[in-house]
């Protein structure tokens, strides 16, 4: 079973099992700003200007980084860099989770919040998460350590799950 992590901006590891225990598990996906926090494996970079400044630190010579490919050009089509096909506009997380879709089976969100919707950003991110999931059907999604309660968008998906990071991770360790 081929198992990913895809880690939310602001999630923090060590309030719960740290990199290393989630690592054992499978390999950890994020945008660029969960990198320092999460050690995340796989950067997922949609902003031409951060995407550069990588770049010059040769950031992917650490972790596999992940552009669209309507920037790689702009970038100079620099080595070790891989692209996906996105538009310039695409969220990063939403990147990501379209191409551990193609990957993964099982794929464990930590960080994330399916509450009700409170402002357009986060309703957009919501409908292309939730288009996603039904994309894959294939894919088991499981939100860990989720609070509040689940908007009614995500009721009825048969392949997404609800459980806490300390379940999962007995499991699969």
């Amino acid at each position: 079973m081929r198992v990913a992590w895809l880690v939310n901006d602001d999630y923090d590891p060590d309030t719960t099992i740290g990199t290393r225990q989630m690592k054992e598990i499978g390999p950890l996906w994020g945008a660029s700003k969960s990198w320092r926090r999460c050690s995340t494996d796989n950067v997922v970079c949609v902003d031409l200007n951060a995407a550069q400044q990588l770049v010059t630190r040769a950031f992917q010579a650490v972790c596999n980084l992940y552009v669209p490919l309507t920037i790689y050009g702009d970038l100079g089509r620099p080595k070790g860099v891989k692209v996906f096909d996105a538009p310039r506009s695409a969220n990063p997380r939403i990147a990501a989770a379209t191409i551990i879709s193609g990957l993964s089976d099982t794929v464990l969100l930590v960080g994330f919040s399916l509450t009700e919707a409170t402002t357009r950003e986060s309703e957009q991110f919501q409908k292309e998460l939730l288009r996603i999931f039904k994309d894959n059907p294939d894919v088991q999604w499981v939100v860990l350590d989720h609070e509040g309660v689940v908007s009614l968008l995500f009721s009825d998906l048969g392949n997404l799950w609800f459980d806490s990071i300390d379940n999962v991770t007995a499991l699969l360790s």
